[in-house]
């Protein structure tokens, strides 16, 4: 299913982000860029700090960081936004032109799945759409 998405698999250790640099750097700027700036952050041995954003106000901060901030912000090396890497030729991964491809994809590993609300659950991955949102349950 990775190739025929165009994905590149990358084992790494769990607790060594050595192997994971491009994550791990989303991860420093979500932290810097965003999580740091909400009110209640709590950095790593402050647990008397009061959370006061609900999931769903987190959810939405964050969809509006990366929506507005960080796929329109160009990188220091390439100059380009992630927005306009992802929609570049030849960038990885390239989701299937149609659901009935998506569907093709799903059936050729023979084990039943489940959809969930939070979407589709495949090999330790979530795959998630808008359109699953008919079959949840099924």
């Amino acid at each position: 299913m990775c190739i025929a998405l165009k994905i590149r698999t990358i084992k790494s250790i769990p607790g060594r982000p050595q192997g994971k640099g491009r994550i791990e750097r989303f991860f420093l700027t979500l932290l810097r860029a965003l999580l740091e700036q909400l009110e209640g952050y709590a950095p790593t041995g402050f647990s008397k700090v009061k959370a006061v954003l609900s999931l769903s106000d987190f959810q939405l901060k964050l969809e509006q960081f990366i929506l507005t901030q960080y796929h329109q912000t160009p990188h220091r090396q390439t100059k380009q936004t992630p927005y306009e890497r992802w929609l570049g030729k030849g960038f990885l991964p390239q989701l299937p032109e149609s659901l009935e491809q998506m569907d093709s994809l799903l059936k050729s590993v023979p084990k039943k799945r489940k959809v969930h609300r939070d979407g589709i659950y495949f090999k330790q991955l979530r795959y998630m759409n808008t359109l699953f949102s008919d079959f949840v349950g099924y």
